[in-house]
């Protein structure tokens, strides 16, 4: 691992393929769109955590819905967040993005996790949270603060790290997203 002021890079071999974890440059941001984030769950998650037989649905980027992600993100760059990307070749397959402005005490907000939906499953999302938390605990972070999607796959992704839910909800967050799950990953020292 190489680290060099807002340069994070990381090169791993995940199933015999070559895959480079690094900091994105500002203009690689807009590359987000090509992510195909689309997911179905046969199950989901209410607010109090319990799961039900609700099915969920993660449709392809609208168009301004994107655009106004890549705003979020661009102006979370700007002011010193932590914008990771997933690299297979030239192709960006995944992105981990991680608010340092604290929210409701010492918490750090993981503003997205996104796989391209080819690439799940072979421990990108993982090795992507791994570094966000090793950021988190380096900014002397108490939690890692999630708004998931109720998608019984992503919040049991998140629980299998550790996630619980949130004990001190964030409600500016979560008038933001009321359809999420608000988790947090609580950070060991």
């Amino acid at each position: 691992m190489i680290i060099c002021s807002r340069l994070l890079l990381q090169i791993i071999f995940i199933e015999e393929e070559l895959m480079q974890i690094r900091t994105l440059a500002y203009h690689e941001i807009p590359l987000i769109g090509a992510i195909n984030c689309q997911e179905t769950s046969m199950q989901s998650y209410n607010m109090s955590g319990i799961l039900t037989d609700t099915p969920y649905k993660v449709n392809a980027w609208e168009p301004q819905k994107l655009a106004d992600f890549i705003l979020k993100i661009e102006d979370i760059y700007f002011h010193g967040g932590v914008v990771l990307g997933a690299y297979q070749e030239a192709r960006l397959v995944g992105i981990a993005v991680l608010d340092l402005q604290y929210i409701s005490g010492f918490r750090l907000h993981l503003e997205a996790l996104y796989i391209d939906q080819l690439y799940r499953r072979q421990g990108i999302g993982n090795i992507m949270v791994q570094k966000i938390l090793q950021i988190a605990y380096e900014k002397e972070a108490e939690a890692l603060y999630i708004r998931s999607p109720p998608s019984q796959n992503t919040v049991d992704f998140f629980s299998h790290r550790g996630a619980r839910l949130a004990e001190r909800v964030d409600s500016y967050l979560q008038a933001l997203a009321p359809e999420t799950i608000q988790l947090e990953i609580p950070i060991i020292r």
